[in-house]
């Protein structure tokens, strides 16, 4: 009985001791990670910059790799009439009533990213799909044309397009012929409403085109985006402001001054002593309306990315952080296309955030990969990187891309 208690204590003395060593090999251990930790830090620090840079250039060229490979896959069998298409469950095509502003986001992305013969390919496309100067969703496609797909024409006139001023000044004439409607289909689809006019009177603006050549819808044009943010809706239509959003900085970035005529402007003027536009009230403007798009879809890398660039935050570590966020999403597959066995959405940034999550476990439908190219595109992936060559994708083994889930 003794010697059990005796062999209990001298067990429990045993670990006893050995749970303090332990502690105190622990204790230490850390102390000493942490002395190493800030003396890592402290040889880096001359170094931050260079470090952060070559994060960055890793970053741009990864988002530069993947485009290539994401529109070599679309060229092989996500277009059809060289314009941007989804393929179904048995491979038949989907989304060619949506496909001009798919395709026209494409251009912009392919042009921004420096892939010529791809992106003059792709605007030959867009031509294709005309009408004579009226365009259309799809040559196949039956339903009248909508003011959405006109913005993503101007997304792609942006870009400057061989040819692009005699095709919007083509467009105009279009418009100006239908009285103020931009297709055949009924008022709130094809009638050019006040704020995406404005947008086209930017673009006319930007051009250059002299003021009697405007559709009287122009001259009446104001901007609406301030509006439409208090009742607008997660999915496509926080998605079409967004895009309007996008095009007023872009044209505000490129000219010298930029009024976007709307009522802020005129609340600015009224202030002001002088009578001249105060800037301020029009940047708070932008910000309000690019904090509405984040609080409403907070997963959206679009959105997050127009905030700060409307709050004037957007620099190369933010690029970084957004950059380092898209490579991550699991929705862009590095060596295939998205399916719907990655998320439910066919084009993330005009869906809700419910949709960026699988729709099934088995693969089905294949999207096109476009949000991919726009969000490279935007971050700029493709600054200060020649981007590969457009046959480049054709020369990697067929082993390392996996067509399949």
């Amino acid at each position: 009985m003794r010697l059990r208690r005796w062999i209990s204590r001298t067990i429990l003395a045993v670990v006893g001791i050995l749970a303090v060593l332990e502690l105190v090999v622990i204790l230490n251990l850390n102390r000493i990670c942490s002395a190493q930790y800030a003396r890592i830090q402290e040889l880096m620090r001359p170094h931050q910059v260079k470090i952060a840079a070559d994060t960055l250039y890793r970053l741009r060229r990864e988002a530069l790799t993947r485009a290539a490979l994401y529109d070599e896959l679309i060229r092989k069998d996500m277009l059809v009439d060289g314009m941007v298409i989804h393929r179904g469950v048995n491979g038949e095509a989907e989304g060619l009533c949506d496909s001009l502003l798919f395709s026209a986001l494409r251009f912009y992305s392919l042009k921004s990213l420096g892939f010529e013969a791809a992106s003059n390919a792709a605007w030959n496309g867009m031509l294709g799909s005309r009408s004579g100067a009226q365009w259309q969703r799809h040559p196949k496609c039956k339903k009248s044309l909508s003011r959405d797909m006109l913005m993503g024409v101007l997304v792609a006139l942006s870009a400057d397009p061989e040819g692009g001023t005699t095709v919007f000044r083509s467009m105009l004439a279009e418009i100006d012929r239908q009285s103020g409607f931009v297709g055949d289909g009924p008022f709130y689809v094809s009638w050019l409403s006040p704020g995406v006019a404005g947008l086209v009177r930017m673009e006319a603006e930007r051009r250059g085109v002299p003021f009697r050549e405007w559709p009287w819808i122009l001259k009446q044009s104001f901007s609406s985006i301030e509006y439409d943010a208090i009742f607008m809706r997660e999915g496509y239509e926080s998605h079409l402001a967004a895009i309007g959003l996008w095009l007023e900085i872009k044209h505000m970035q490129n000219g010298p001054w930029f009024n976007p005529r709307s009522l802020l402007g005129v609340v600015g003027r009224i202030f002001d002593g002088n009578g001249t536009f105060n800037t301020t009230f029009d940047e708070r403007r932008r910000q309000w309306i690019a904090s509405r798009l984040s609080s409403l879809s907070s997963s959206n890398l679009f959105f997050k990315y127009l905030e700060q660039d409307a709050d004037g935050v957007r620099d190369k570590s933010s690029e970084t952080r957004l950059l380092s966020e898209l490579l991550s999403m699991s929705q862009f597959p590095v060596n295939r296309l998205p399916r719907d066995c990655d998320r439910d959405a066919d084009y993330l940034w005009q869906r809700r955030d419910s949709e960026s999550v699988p729709v099934s476990k088995s693969c089905g439908r294949t999207w096109s990969g476009v949000d991919f190219l726009w969000m490279a595109a935007v971050l700029g992936a493709g600054n200060g990187l020649s981007a590969p060559a457009d046959d480049s994708i054709d020369n990697v083994s067929s082993s390392t891309i996996n067509l399949s889930h």
